[in-house]
């Protein structure tokens, strides 16, 4: 994940599979951002937001736009947006949240000019090796529930559920209300998926 400024560039990218954690590496980006957020969602008129920020108002404080987008919209329209690379902040920036494309994309250079400046931000859940100790260690993070066993209960929660990302944390979240305050333990994930929870 790239850990330049949200001023490095007037154009950013949260690039990842998982919604969840792709939000998070918004939510970090934001809170960055000190002015105005406006979100859109595959707009029809970018080419007039892109115009936007590049040149000041005298009317508008510069806004962040968030702008959530498939991956075709974002092919068509990539020669507009490869112009906000790596330039300055100026009258306000743009974060593109998306899927990560495949090799050899048509967004290729559109990316590349991101990654040269620093603006690409790559939030992919972990491989199947490393899961059990990446939900582990997430169940330790200040803000998480309370847990017994984080790494019993992260391999319990993988045997169980599988091993997409968002399914799994919104297990936490599902469990943490079931267990209503106490700590989560590897029994209530066993309650959970085997449909006994109550």
């Amino acid at each position: 994940m790239a850990t330049a400024s949200l001023s490095a560039s007037s154009l950013h990218a949260v690039l990842g599979d998982s919604l969840r954690l792709r939000d998070e590496a918004l939510a970090v980006l934001l809170a960055q951002w000190t002015g105005p957020v406006k979100r859109a969602s595959e707009p029809d008129d970018l080419g007039r937001l892109v115009l936007d920020l590049s040149t000041a108002s005298l009317f508008e404080e510069p806004a962040l736009w968030v702008v959530r987008a498939g991956l075709p919209y974002l092919r068509k329209h990539r020669e507009t947006l490869l112009g906000l690379a790596g330039q300055p902040v100026a009258a306000g920036a743009m974060v593109l949240v998306c899927p990560p494309p495949e090799r050899n994309d048509a967004l290729g250079p559109l990316l590349k000019a991101l990654a040269k400046a620093g603006a690409v931000h790559d939030v992919e859940p972990p491989d199947a090796r490393q899961l059990v100790d990446w939900l582990a260690h997430r169940l330790l993070l200040p803000g998480a529930p309370a847990v017994e066993r984080p790494r019993q209960l992260a391999e319990s929660l993988v045997a169980g559920l599988g091993d997409d990302c968002d399914g799994l944390l919104g297990a936490i979240e599902t469990l943490a209300t079931y267990c209503g305050g106490s700590p989560i333990t590897p029994e209530a994930v066993a309650e959970l998926c085997g449909g006994t929870a109550a």
